[in-house]
């Protein structure tokens, strides 16, 4: 479904939320019809049967919980996303209970706006015969990591595609820096079988821990914190390069218990030396822009279409992005898409750059 198709509910008491989030939805190329109390939003769901409703939390007479329980009720097969400056236990049960998003909190912040609700426009596409592969197709005509029409561009695709198909229980994906490999994971686990979990991302780098796997593993060999929360969901490692070899060896071991309770996927700059006796495993590399830069014209002209999203200064008309475009031949992009996002940023401003 291409996302000029997408109908959106939004439903929030603040009139200012409800434009911020109306201008997200909008900036994310689908239709927005609003509503600011729970009466009026079913009133409108009945009439056009949105496909994903956004609604605050907190609301009278009738707050957000009730109203995403009575448009389940109408349409079950419709998506939610709950948005509240107060966030307390009833309602984060409630999301998980019953699969949703994470809770948008405010003040919105517009780039965790953008993220947001791009997992919830395919979470009611997830794994599901050919349903599930045309979401995948459509996520990666979303995703910045995947666009262009290049041979390399391709190959990739069929095998990330063939990777989910396939259900491998364990996938790696490794390539360099600012390849954006994990916003290629979160869209593998949303075009999965496990969408209607959540995703759970951990980094050893970013640990200094005595011991780096304690929230993998316990000493009693119990499930650790880190597992408990991506159980029947997906766990996304990376940093595993950072621990010792015998931690290594050690994480390996556990892989296999693991990927019988979750999706794993891992991430790295190069291919691991995986000793996975058995293992049901996918290895797909992402490559570096060097090496599909016929591709960099289209990727541009994706960050433009998307200004909020990938934080650009003004909106561009095609004049100024084939202008950016032609100055960007110049680079050789060691810093792979983030490199090229930063650049298409600093150039959309005009009145400040340098050529």
């Amino acid at each position: 479904m291409d996302t000029h198709d997408k109908h959106i509910l939004v439903v929030d008491d603040s009139s200012v939320d409800l434009e911020i989030i109306s201008i997200v939805c909008g900036a994310l190329g689908c239709s927005v019809d609003v509503a600011n109390n729970g009466s009026d939003a079913i009133g409108l769901f009945k009439q056009k049967r949105h496909m994903l409703v956004v609604t605050d939390y907190v609301m009278e007479p009738m707050d957000g919980i009730s109203v995403i329980s009575k448009i389940k009720q109408i349409d079950p097969r419709t998506s939610f996303l709950m948005v509240t400056g107060y966030p307390d236990n009833t309602a984060k049960v409630f999301v998980e209970e019953n699969n949703l998003p994470e809770i948008v909190t405010k003040p919105i912040s517009l780039n965790k706006m953008v993220e947001t609700l791009a997992v919830a426009l395919t979470q009611g596409s997830g794994y599901g015969g050919r349903r599930h592969i045309d979401a995948l197709a459509a996520r990666m005509n979303d995703c910045a990591a995947l666009i262009g029409q290049s041979q390399v561009m391709q190959d990739l695709r069929d095998k990330l595609l063939h990777a989910v198909t396939n259900k491998f229980s364990i996938l790696l994906l490794y390539g360099p820096d600012g390849v954006r490999k994990k916003e290629i994971a979160r869209m593998l686990h949303y075009c999965g079988e496990n969408a209607r979990s959540h995703t759970v991302e951990h980094d050893f780098s970013a640990f200094t821990d005595a011991d780096p796997l304690s929230a993998i593993i316990r000493e009693d060999l119990e499930f650790g914190s880190i597992l408990k929360e991506a159980k029947h969901g997906t766990l996304v490692l990376s940093g595993i390069e950072t621990l010792s070899d015998t931690d290594q060896s050690k994480l390996f071991s556990f892989f296999p218990e693991i990927s019988a309770h979750m999706r794993l996927i891992l991430l790295d700059d190069h291919m691991l030396d995986l000793e996975l006796n058995g293992l049901d495993i996918e290895m797909i590399e992402i490559p570096p822009l060097q090496a599909h830069l016929e591709d960099m014209p289209d990727i541009v002209r994706f960050i433009a279409r998307s200004p909020i999203q990938f934080g650009l200064t003004l909106a561009l008309d095609d004049e100024e992005i084939s202008e950016i475009i032609d100055n960007l031949e110049y680079y050789d992009f060691e810093g792979n898409i983030m490199e090229l996002i930063g650049r298409v940023r600093r150039l959309s401003d005009f009145e400040q750059r340098v050529w």
